[in-house]
């Protein structure tokens, strides 16, 4: 291997554990406001119908290149809503966002 001038792999999802950090965040915001909310599910959906059926549409040249950020954001705005979370800042929503 001392031609090798470069490793690369996938680290989202396979060295982070993007799951688990989410989760955290949302029991945080749940213990702030006192909303009851199963994150486990949340985080689901977020990852599920945000991030991959995003994929899926980009891969099929039915949606643009779209920075990783911008479609988590995007799709957890709509998450925030159908669950009933309101009141958070946009820096609390920010911070979210990049957890």
């Amino acid at each position: 291997m001392e031609n090798v001038k470069a490793l690369c792999f996938d680290v989202f999802g396979t060295v982070t554990d993007w799951y688990s950090s989410v989760i955290r965040e949302g029991e945080k915001i749940s213990a702030r406001t006192g909303m009851a909310v199963n994150w486990g599910e949340f985080v689901k959906k977020w990852r599920d119908d945000g991030y991959i059926a995003a994929l899926i549409r980009i891969a099929s040249g039915e949606m643009e290149i779209t920075p990783t950020a911008t479609i988590h954001k995007d799709k957890l705005l709509l998450l925030l809503d159908e669950y009933g979370i309101h009141g958070l800042s946009d820096e609390e929503i920010d911070d979210f966002n990049l957890a």
